[in-house]
C-alpha cells in the first residue's frame, strides 16, 4: 500500500530503533504491535510525515490549490446525497486533489486503516485520533402504514412497551441511543422506556428497510427516510417527543490535524451539512484526542 518493500520498511525501522536506541516494534509470526517506546515515538514521526507530505501546499505560490491525495471513510446514515454532494462540491473546488470516498457500516479507525478522515457516530478510544463533532443527525420514530393499521398507533412512549420494536446491535449503540432503552424528551423531562428488540442490525439501511416492510417500529435518522424513497413506506410517529439525536464526528490522525487538506475538508463539510435536511449545528463539547 505504501509502494516498498517488507524489507526496506524492517530495514529502516531497525535504522529508527538504533537511532533512538529503543525497541519500538514487537514482532511476532502472527501480528506487530507497538513498545511502550513506539507508542511515544510513532505520533513524533507520524506528525513529521505528514508535514512533510503537506510541505508542496503550505509552501506553494498559489496555497489555495490543494494537490495529492485524500481519502475519506464515511457511515452511510450519514446519506449518500448529502455527502456525495459535499464531495463533489470540494472536489470542484479542489480540481488537482484527488480525492477518493468510501462509504461503509462499520466504524473505521484512519489511523489503522490509511484514511486521511474518517465520518462517523461513535467515538473512537484511540490517543493517536483527534476528533471534532461537526454535525448533529436528527433522529425520530417510524413504522410503516401496513403494521399502525394492524397494531395500532402509540400515543406515548410507554404504549411502545406493547409493540415490536426494532433496533441497532448492542455494539454499534452511541451517544444515548440503547439498545434495551429508547430515550424521549417532551416539554424538557426526559423519559426513558425499556424496550425489547424482536430484531437487531449493525446497518441503519437494513433496520430502514425492515421498518418499511412492516417488521415493527424503530428510532431512525430523518436524512434515512425524509426526501428518500422511504417517505412513503413509513410514518413518523409520537411527534410530540424528542429522541436523542446523533452526533457526528470527524476523525483523523493527530499528526495530520494541520494538514491543509483535511482542516479544508472538515470547513467545508461543515459549511455543506448543516443546512442540509435532517442534519443541524453539532452539541457543545470538547474535542481533541480520545485515549
Amino acid at each position: 500500500m505504501i509502494g516498498i518493500s517488507k524489507s526496506v520498511v524492517s530495514e529502516r525501522v531497525s535504522q529508527l530503533e538504533r537511532l533512538v536506541g529503543q525497541t519500538l516494534l514487537f514482532r511476532s509470526t502472527r501480528r506487530i504491535r507497538l513498545t511502550e517506546a513506539g507508542e511515544q515515538v510513532y505520533p513524533l514521526y507520524a506528525d513529521l510525515v505528514a508535514r512533510l507530505r503537506d510541505l508542496p501546499d503550505n509552501v506553494s505560490a498559489e496555497p489555495s490549490r490543494l494537490k495529492g491525495r485524500l481519502r475519506v471513510a464515511s457511515v452511510i446514515d450519514l446519506g449518500v446525497a448529502e455527502m456525495s454532494s459535499a464531495v463533489s462540491t470540494f472536489a470542484r473546488d479542489n480540481p488537482e486533489l484527488e480525492i477518493e470516498l468510501v462509504v461503509g457500516e462499520s466504524l473505521v479507525n484512519p489511523v489503522d486503516d490509511g484514511f486521511d478522515l474518517t465520518l462517523h457516530y461513535r467515538r473512537i478510544r484511540n490517543d493517536r485520533v483527534h476528533q471534532q463533532a461537526i454535525a448533529r443527525v436528527e433522529t425520530a420514530v417510524f413504522a410503516a402504514p401496513a403494521y399502525l393499521a394492524k397494531h395500532g398507533v402509540p400515543e406515548t412512549p410507554q404504549e411502545l412497551q406493547g409493540h415490536t420494536c426494532i433496533g441497532y446491535s448492542q455494539q454499534v449503540t452511541v451517544n444515548e441511543w440503547n439498545a434495551s432503552e429508547w430515550h424521549f424528551i417532551r416539554h424538557g423531562q426526559r423519559e426513558t422506556v425499556p424496550v425489547v428488540l424482536r430484531a437487531r442490525s449493525n446497518s441503519g439501511h437494513v433496520l430502514t428497510r425492515w421498518a418499511a416492510d412492516g417488521l415493527g417500529i424503530a428510532v431512525l435518522p430523518r436524512l434515512r427516510v425524509e426526501g428518500t424513497d422511504y417517505a412513503h413506506a413509513l410514518q413518523e410517529i409520537l411527534p410530540g417527543y424528542e429522541t436523542p439525536s446523533l452526533q457526528l464526528y470527524a476523525s483523523y490522525g493527530r499528526a495530520f490535524r494541520h494538514t491543509l487538506k483535511v482542516t479544508r475538508f472538515v470547513a467545508s463539510l461543515r459549511e455543506a451539512l448543516n443546512p442540509a435536511q435532517g442534519l443541524s449545528n453539532p452539541s457543545p463539547e470538547s474535542e481533541g484526542t480520545q485515549g
